[in-house]
């Protein structure tokens, strides 16, 4: 992250998150979390994904830091659709894939026996 706000970026967008959950004591000791502290004290939006380990709120990973934006994924089938406009003001339509649909020719970014619990 440290690179990024030497680049004077506006929004940083890291998808990982820690195996452990998340309280206050545990700020110190998560760098997703203390990066995302450092950039926002820079004007850096930061948003991060988050694990899930059941129903309530405390059974969050990787987050609950409110200078970070959580986002964790869904299954409704829905599309979010954005337009996106980039620094030169080129715009682009953004969205969401629906967790039903198929790719034939896709690959995985990777697998899930060969990633880390929390992932």
């Amino acid at each position: 992250m440290k690179k990024a706000t030497l680049d004077k970026v506006n929004v940083i967008m890291v998808s990982l998150s820690t195996d452990t959950l998340s309280n206050n004591s545990s700020y110190p000791y998560d760098p997703v979390n203390m990066g995302g502290y450092l950039a926002m004290k820079e004007n850096i939006v930061v948003c991060t994904s988050s694990s899930n380990y059941g129903d309530n709120y405390y059974t969050l990973s990787g987050g609950l830091a409110p200078w970070v934006i959580e986002v964790k994924s869904c299954n409704s089938g829905e599309r979010f659709i954005t337009q996106v406009e980039l620094g030169g003001g080129t715009k682009i339509k953004g969205y969401a894939v629906p967790f039903r649909q198929r790719f034939t020719n896709a690959s995985p970014l990777s697998r899930e026996n060969m990633a880390f619990h929390g992932s």
